[in-house]
């Protein structure tokens, strides 16, 4: 059993805002006759001091989602943007090939439960929107259902889902149109009953069974109203749930009383002799372990470390993977009776490349790299002897392993950007793979090639990138081209097939990913080398992309386009802002573009570790230098921006798409601006299929036409 610290998800500038009170947008393509003009937007600023800086804010009020002002203003630019769009060849066509690649019949590789022979498994019709969990009690037994999603709400969705060890129950959470606030639920499987027990708080999280199936474990937070207002998006807490009981009497295990921000979680060894507490957030962490007797005390196993740990009972061991003084992770390892940072004994020293993930599996450790843009798998015995490297089915590609520690098999789920998952059991003995399941649907990709590439950046650091082309392109500038990236929170950009994309290769269009500084491919320091006074860097590395694609012929300043979502929403932001003469378009999704403002809004100061915040001089200063929103200047000739939230993202407040397209709106003199918020999804896609497949054709045909891609339809 395992914790692993949360890791993956971001001169003084005077800015006082665009000073002209038309409430209206004029300029560019927005007078474009086949563009609807965008609804008047009023102006009421709001003047804040910031360090002895004085900021105004004419879009303030958009901050009140609730507001029936607001309301209606989003529904004015919503319709505006579906007018646009559903009026494009591009829309219908992606709509059609988009339902034909994702209406498909699938099912998962059935697995078995930790203790015993029972199996589960997912699997989906041609016509159903999601995936239906089933169980069988043997491999030869017959397939039983145990929760059919398709039947309940169309924006339901199932939110996790954790079976006992041996199978006879399931807790599993109902979330509900992307809100990210599942309510937990429990299926007695084997009688196939729905129990009543319901548990406390909100944003609900499951941990672990305990063996006897007595109850489980899981964390929450506070309901609204049992704590200061807004206090409800911080204090987190682990309690234990006794089936049959109600949530009221639920047992709070583990919490803080101080520590507003941290996460908290519990987990039992294999044998229930051991419990490991766990306290932190994206950058350290304090972990314990005690014995699981009453009375027994916690024993720290490290505090106070600003660093990641992934810490695994086994047997009568601790494994401890982390970056403490080893930017790309080594592992130790101690006695779980001697936890203490005193006692760790190297286990895998560093190397030059980033240890990702560990792996216990059939008596083996299966250690995962990131060599480079590629996934390596090595595999060590319980002494810490290297055995051998795993032959993968292609390089570079993204590989993981699965399955427990006292039984195989051995698990391999492996894709690449121009193959399919495809799942795989490994044969260690052989060094071999044998495939259990492939992708059920064939991508035409004859006509795609990638290629890896590495460019300098303006400090001159080589920055990788990969670049997905038609086979036939030539490299006169003529080709539409969207470039990708995230750059932030550790983050690795690992090759992964992205289906969607192969349908603009094969009508000729581009696609690359620059694997930025702030993310985790080359460790810890290329990471710390993109966040809070070095967040410059990560805009840099992007730009020095774009560049690259124009100056090697790929594409040209006229037919390129630039995409992020979340923190690569802000990165795509921020680019916009800076260089808006590199970019003809920029899709723009569940974006911080407010970052002087953003960390006080729902759970958006836990990320203060990776950007700073404004209530910092220091970091004020450099947030100011870049912050998207404060950026604006008026007259410029700006891109055209599509950006786009979801009404209930649970971690990103959607008011920075209001304010940004507000304001973009008054001040751009260039392309048109749709800020778009979806009402029936949150830091994602809709949950409804036909909902999914609407937003993604609308939003792809947006980029088709801004950057002039002609779709040409198959004889």
């Amino acid at each position: 059993m395992r914790f692993q610290t949360i890791s993956a998800f971001f001169a003084l500038l005077f800015m006082t805002g665009c000073v002209s009170d038309l409430p209206k947008n004029i300029g560019g393509a927005e007078k474009n006759d086949a563009v609807p003009p965008p609804p008047e937007t009023k102006k009421i600023p709001e003047t804040n001091v910031y360090h002895g800086v004085t900021l105004v804010d004419d879009y303030a009020w958009l901050e009140n989602a609730s507001s029936e002002e607001t309301k209606a203003w989003t529904k004015a630019q919503n319709e505006r943007f579906y007018e646009y769009a559903d009026s494009l060849p591009a829309t219908a066509y992606l709509k059609k090939e988009l339902k034909r690649l994702w209406r498909y019949a699938d099912r998962t590789v059935p697995v078995e439960v930790y203790d015993g022979k029972r199996l589960y498994f997912s699997r989906k019709g041609e016509n159903d929107d999601k995936w239906i969990l089933m169980t069988k009690e043997n491999a030869n037994a017959p397939e039983k259902v145990v929760l059919d999603p398709n039947k309940w709400d169309k924006d339901d969705y199932l939110s996790g889902v954790m079976r006992s060890r041996d199978g006879r129950y399931v807790a599993y959470g109902i979330g509900h149109a992307g809100n990210e606030d599942p309510v937990i639920h429990v299926k007695d499987v084997e009688n196939d009953i729905e129990l009543p027990d319901r548990v406390k708080g909100w944003k609900q999280g499951l941990s672990c069974w305990k063996k006897d199936n007595s109850g489980f474990y899981y964390t929450c937070k506070p309901l609204k109203g049992t704590v200061p207002d807004g206090e409800e998006f911080y204090w987190h807490a682990v309690y234990f749930h006794k089936l049959g009981t109600s949530a009221e009497e639920d047992q709070l295990i583990f919490n803080s009383e101080t520590e507003r921000e941290k996460w908290h979680g519990v987990d039992l060894s294999d044998d229930e002799k051991y419990m490991l507490y766990y306290r932190g957030n994206f950058g350290s962490a304090d972990i314990w372990v005690k014995r699981n007797v009453e009375g027994a005390e916690l024993v720290p196993v490290v505090i106070g470390k600003e660093a990641n740990f992934d810490v695994t009972m086994l047997e009568d061991k601790l494994f401890i993977r982390t970056n403490l003084d080893a930017p790309k992770f080594m592992v130790y390892v101690t006695d779980i009776e001697k936890p203490g940072f005193e006692n760790w004994r190297v286990f895998i020293p560093e190397s030059e490349d980033r240890l990702d993930s560990l792996s216990f599996i059939d008596g083996e450790i299966y250690a995962e790299y990131l060599h480079g843009i590629d996934t390596e798998i090595k595999i060590y015995d319980l002494d810490g002897t290297f055995m051998k490297t795993m032959t993968l089915p292609a390089k570079p590609c993204s590989a993981g392993v699965s399955g427990y520690w006292h039984k195989g098999p051995v698990r391999v789920n492996c894709s690449s950007y121009l193959i399919p998952n495809t799942t795989y059991s490994y044969n260690l003995s052989e060094d071999s793979l044998t495939v259990l399941k492939e992708f059920p649907v064939k991508y035409d990709l004859e006509n795609c090639c990638a290629t890896q590439v590495f460019y300098p950046s303006k400090d001159g650091t080589m920055i990788p990138m990969t670049i997905i082309y038609p086979k036939d392109i030539k490299k006169d500038g003529s080709c539409p081209c969207i470039l990708d990236g995230y750059g932030g929170f550790n983050v690795s950009l690992m090759p992964g097939f992205i289906g969607y994309n192969s349908l603009w290769v094969n009508q000729g269009g581009v696609f690359a990913i620059a694997n930025l500084r702030g993310g985790g491919e080359f460790g810890e320091q290329w990471h710390k080398a993109g966040m809070r006074e070095l967040k410059q860097n990560v805009f840099d590395d992007f730009i020095a992309a774009a560049e690259y694609l124009i100056r090697e012929g790929y594409t040209s300043k006229e037919k390129l386009g630039i995409s992020g979502g979340s923190n690569g929403g802000l990165l795509v932001g921020a680019c916009a802002m800076q260089r808006p003469d590199l970019y003809k378009a920029v899709r723009c999704g569940v974006p911080l573009l407010d970052m002087i403002k953003y960390h006080k809004f729902r759970i958006a100061n836990i990320w203060s570790e990776e950007y700073g915040t404004s209530d910092n001089k220091e970091q004020f200063e450099y947030l100011l230098k870049y912050s998207p929103y404060q950026n604006i200047k008026e007259g410029v000739k700006y891109p055209s921006m599509l950006i786009t939230g979801g009404e209930n993202d649970a971690r990103v407040d959607p008011m920075h798409v209001r304010k940004m397209g507000a304001k973009l709106q008054e001040c751009s003199r260039g392309g048109v601006v749709f800020p778009v918020i979806y009402s029936d999804a949150g830091h994602g896609s809709s949950v409804d299929f036909d909902s999914r497949v609407r937003q993604y054709a609308r939003e792809g045909a947006f980029m088709y036409d801004q950057l002039g891609l002609e779709i040409k339809e198959k004889e």
